[in-house]
């Protein structure tokens, strides 16, 4: 091969490597503005109600635990 050959080549693999880049930062901000829709969801939904959920878990282990200890006593 001679040098206008290889130079040819080697715009193509360049030019080749560029559209892989953007093709990879088009899904990486794609799939980052899909995590934050998912983390908006569950802020709203899950987070929002964190208080009252963390107050319902705490009753049911300490109505397992109460349950435990009374097993143990009979």
């Amino acid at each position: 091969m001679d040098a206008i050959q290889l130079t040819k080549r080697l715009r193509k693999d360049l030019s080749d490597v560029r559209t892989l880049a953007e093709l990879s930062r088009k899904r990486e901000s794609r799939k980052l503005g899909q995590a934050q829709i998912v983390q908006e969801v569950l802020s709203q939904v899950v987070f929002a109600h964190e208080a009252w959920l963390r107050m319902a878990f705490e009753n049911i282990v300490a109505s397992v635990h109460s349950l435990l200890i009374l097993n143990n006593l009979l």
